[in-house]
């Protein structure tokens, strides 16, 4: 219905607008009030705009708000969760148990191997791979030892390691090197030949400038020869040497 300046009733309903989506619904209050003359229909139209408006922000700002309301929930709920994982976590943790340890028994290096074993399970170890053999030359042999006896275990006699630790065992060639005996008395020749763990075989020889030409009484031959190597408590024959013809 409208006044008779053109106007509508500034009673008019909001039914008037109420179907209208909600941008048409703006754009047709604002065209309103652009083409409205009477003010009091002016004051309803643009009452009404702004309530419109505000209206419509605060369901925007619901419908916004909710999803993060939601979010933060859910975070949370989370959060809770991983702490009560972590508390149980701590509280069901045992801390680990520390490995048995054994000592490497005296008496080891000198026995033979399977000696050396035995008494190295009795000491509680369970991790003794095959053992080695030295190669001759490569390491300094004690004269005592024979072949087959145990001259290194790593680790150490009297040291401490986990039960389960590798033990390492080095067996003895029983060979040295023979010492050079040439130009010693008999009696010199047999102390160092001694010392290097062989045993002398001496008989005199006469003077050969070619072979036998040391001195005369000393060593002018030997076998084996020096620098070769022997099995300890084998015998080094030697020649002494005669005096030379006038």
């Amino acid at each position: 219905m409208s006044t008779p300046n053109g106007n509508q009733n500034v009673n008019n309903p909001l039914d008037d607008y109420s179907n209208l989506p909600y941008k048409e619904r703006v754009a047709a209050l604002h065209d309103e009030l652009i083409r409205c003359n009477d003010p009091a229909r002016r004051a309803y139209l643009d009452n009404l705009l702004q309530t419109t408006v505000a209206d419509h922000k605060a369901k925007i700002w619901r419908w916004s708000v909710i999803p993060v309301a939601i979010a933060v929930v859910i975070l949370a709920i989370q959060w809770m969760v991983f702490i009560g994982k972590g508390v149980k976590a701590e509280q069901n943790y045992k801390p680990p148990t520390p490995a048995a340890t054994c000592t490497v028994p005296t008496g080891v290096v000198g026995a033979d191997e399977t000696d050396a074993r035995t008494a190295l399970k009795n000491a509680g170890f369970t991790n003794i791979p095959d053992a080695l053999t030295a190669t001759p030359g490569t390491v300094d042999e004690p004269a005592a030892l024979q072949a087959g006896q145990v001259m290194q275990v790593s680790p150490a006699e009297d040291s401490t390691a986990a039960c389960d630790a590798q033990v390492k065992l080095t067996l003895a060639s029983g060979k040295s090197q023979v010492p050079d005996l040439w130009g010693m008395t008999a009696d010199q020749a047999t102390t160092v030949a001694n010392q290097a763990g062989f045993q002398i075989s001496s008989s005199p020889k006469g003077y050969d400038a070619n072979t036998c030409n040391s001195l005369p009484d000393t060593v002018c031959m030997q076998t084996p020869a020096s620098a070769s190597y022997a099995v300890r408590g084998s015998t080094i024959a030697i020649s002494i040497a005669g005096a030379p013809p006038k």
